[in-house]
């Protein structure tokens, strides 16, 4: 027989869950309630679903004590739309106490708690960085962590007298598909009379990976007008909150998607997520150049234009630098075709993987003799294409 559900509408919000979870903490307010012989369960608002009259998103973290034992409050305050108004420890424990939840204990675990996401963001941003730098197709990064550069680095310089040794452990671990290598050293500062963390880490190159696993190369072809795909989509009801995948409602950490797949039983190998996920990135990226120089040549071949000679910049800025005569379709080809150019990661991408570019190309327009010439500087790239219509027009009947 299947566990039976319950409503809970605090405040307009609903929230979906079993009874069982409820009364897993009999000493609460809904755990006494809704035990067998609590006969308030018998005014429920619509079967099974039951008012109060409270701050139903400040609720959200009542219900995940109920699911978890624990208090999930975040660091720092929120802000409530409906109030008008910051979200204060204040106003949970007034939730705290009418829902008759003890708070000595979960405010002792709460703070221990907030100590350990302090580890955990800065933890966050090494990973974040090294992610970032791999997709950029920087192998050496840099860093200098102070004891007077403010809260924050004073923070971070605290974590590391305390835990380089573990945080070595786990981003070599976690970024072993990407041979990380981390040096970690304490320095004075004679300058500024200061002690400083000096951190170098180095990870292998992308390229390597992609060309090893022989993916990089793209089967994307040049398509006037968009087909529709009809996707097969999966929705799960997550404490009555329905969510369909595949969606992009936002961003998930690592972290959290790790928890929900453990809670699901789902193997989940974090450095193989990880590297797959930015290479994944990486080849996104180089078949969208693909497709945006197919346009480019497309449009070219469509005045019948020989040369054309972009500029893309670093800070993601793209135009066009000279061509051999006028375009009929420059405006088409300025709104549809240039802003792919533009996109996260595209300097990066094509001054790294300009060769596998420029031979996709040339095999691809073989017929019209293309020449490709590329040339790049810390700031730009520039990127010349040349056509030949002799074929065509000798071959034409």
């Amino acid at each position: 027989m299947p566990e039976e559900r319950i409503i809970l509408n605090i405040g307009g919000i609903k929230y979906e869950t079993f009874r069982s979870t409820l009364t897993s903490q009999p000493e609460t307010l809904l755990g006494a309630m809704f035990q067998d012989q609590d006969e308030y369960i018998k005014n429920s608002v619509n079967g099974n679903e039951y008012f109060f009259n409270r701050n139903g998103e400040l609720f959200h973290y009542i219900m995940e004590f109920y699911r978890t034992g624990k208090l999930l409050f975040p660091t720092m305050p929120l802000w409530n739309e409906h109030l008008g108004s910051q979200i204060t420890y204040r106003h949970l424990e007034e939730e705290l106490d009418y829902f008759q939840i003890n708070k000595s204990k979960l405010f002792s675990s709460l703070a221990s708690q907030i100590a350990k996401n302090s580890i955990d963001r800065y933890i966050s941003s090494l990973e974040q960085s090294i992610i970032s730098n791999y997709i950029s197709f920087n192998n050496n990064i840099s860093l200098s962590i102070s004891d007077k550069n403010g809260p924050d680095d004073y923070k971070e310089y605290v974590i590391l007298t305390n835990m380089k040794e573990q945080i070595e452990k786990y981003l070599v671990e976690t970024f072993s598909e990407l041979n990380l290598k981390w040096e970690c050293q304490k320095k004075y500062d004679n300058n500024y009379f200061s002690w400083f963390f000096k951190i170098n880490i180095s990870i292998s190159s992308p390229v390597e990976k992609l060309l090893e696993s022989g993916s990089v190369q793209s089967h994307n072809t040049f398509i006037q007008d968009p087909i529709n795909i009809s996707e097969e989509k999966i929705i799960l009801n997550i404490g009555g909150k329905k969510i369909t995948f595949p969606n992009e409602s936002g961003k998930v950490t690592y972290k959290q998607l790790e928890e929900e797949f453990n809670y699901f039983q789902i193997p989940f190998n974090k450095s193989t997520v990880i590297c797959s996920s930015a290479l994944e990135t990486i080849r996104n990226n180089f078949n969208t150049l693909i497709l945006a120089f197919e346009e480019l040549i497309i449009y070219c071949c469509n005045d019948l234009r020989n040369n054309i000679k972009i500029e893309i910049r670093r800070s993601g800025a793209t135009r066009i630098v000279e061509t051999d005569n006028g375009c009929y379709h420059e405006k088409s080809l300025r709104e549809h075709c240039l802003p792919k150019f533009e996109g996260l990661y595209m300097f990066h991408t094509l001054n790294n993987m300009q060769t596998q570019i420029r031979d996709h190309l040339v095999k691809k327009f073989s017929d019209l003799e293309l020449n490709w010439e590329f040339s790049s500087n810390y700031s730009q790239i520039y990127v010349s294409i040349s056509l030949s219509f002799g074929n065509i027009y000798k071959n034409f009947k």
